[in-house]
């Protein structure tokens, strides 16, 4: 075969993208090599990477680039994994690699230096990347709340990790800055939410009480279901959820259907969670207020 076309067809099995190395085992020397980048056959994407025909690199090739510039151990990392895993848009600006060894960043690439342990490897149609698990803990390091937070329901919805598989990862992780951040948004930090009298007693009553609003009953059943907070006369309930617990298909399907069942008897159910309850206590109050205004004039 004509050395370009062993190029080509090299290329075509890594996203349009070849490195120098793999140049000479098409027949392509340093001389030719120079030749082609001057007329246009290839172009140089990185000092030791080209790309084969044309420069409109799609987004894999250009994480698979940064991979064959860096060398062997890279991964890719950061929005650019989130996005090759679908989790978020592909991301503009230069591509993120993480491996254990020191490499210096270029034009183009960002090199991260870290321990990368098995578990926290993995791959995507033949491209090296964070596991999901990895890659959330370093958005959580170097990106905004929502981003963060969509990159986490993404994954979520995608079924690309767990609870279970992340609750494990992070407890590997103790002491990276990004640990805080992902407990927060899993709700982890809301010991004894889902019912229990502790939290209730101890963070929600008290803005129930500075509002001003009716005192509730706790932890009480109403035909047959146990709700956390209920208002039996304007015949409010409260449940507080944590993403902890009540993520599960299982579950929302169960919530919801304690919710039609108490529907059924007359009884309106408001649900917060732990992130609202401690982040955004003034809409969480204001709702509560609506809802039980609302009933008192619906039973006047």
């Amino acid at each position: 075969m004509h050395p370009d076309a062993v190029l080509a067809a090299h290329a075509s099995r890594q996203d349009g993208v070849v490195s120098r190395e793999q140049a000479p085992a098409s027949g392509l020397t340093p001389g030719l090599i120079r030749h082609r980048l001057a007329t246009g056959h290839i172009h140089l994407l990185h000092r030791t990477v080209y790309a084969v025909g044309h420069e409109a690199v799609s987004g894999r090739g250009q994480a698979r680039a940064a991979l064959l510039a860096i060398g062997p151990g890279s991964v890719a990392s950061h929005r650019w994994a989130a996005s090759l895993q679908g989790m978020l848009p592909a991301p503009r600006g230069p591509v993120h690699v993480t491996r254990e060894r020191k490499a210096r960043s270029r034009p183009g690439i960002v090199v991260h230096k870290a321990k990368l342990p098995q578990e926290d490897r993995a791959a995507r149609q033949g491209l090296a990347l964070t596991s999901p698990a990895r890659t959330l803990l370093d958005l959580a390091e170097t990106e905004d709340e929502n981003t963060i937070e969509r990159a986490l329901g993404q994954a979520e919805v995608d079924r690309l990790i767990s609870f279970e598989l992340l609750e494990s990862a992070l407890q590997r992780w103790t002491g990276r800055r990004g640990v805080p951040v992902l407990r927060d948004l899993l709700d982890d930090g809301s010991a004894g939410l889902g019912g229990t009298l502790s939290w209730l007693e101890t963070h929600f009553v008290p803005l129930v009480r500075k509002a001003a609003l009716p005192l509730p009953e706790l932890n009480v059943f109403v035909h047959g279901l146990q709700v956390d907070a209920l208002w039996r006369r304007q015949r409010v309930v409260v449940e507080l959820d944590s993403r902890r617990f009540h993520h599960t298909a299982t579950r929302f399907e169960r919530d919801r259907a304690r919710d039609a069942s108490l529907a059924a008897h007359g009884f309106v159910t408001l649900r917060f969670t732990y992130r609202r309850v401690m982040r955004e206590a003034f809409a969480v109050i204001a709702e509560l207020s609506a809802a039980l205004r609302h009933r008192e004039l619906a039973a006047a």
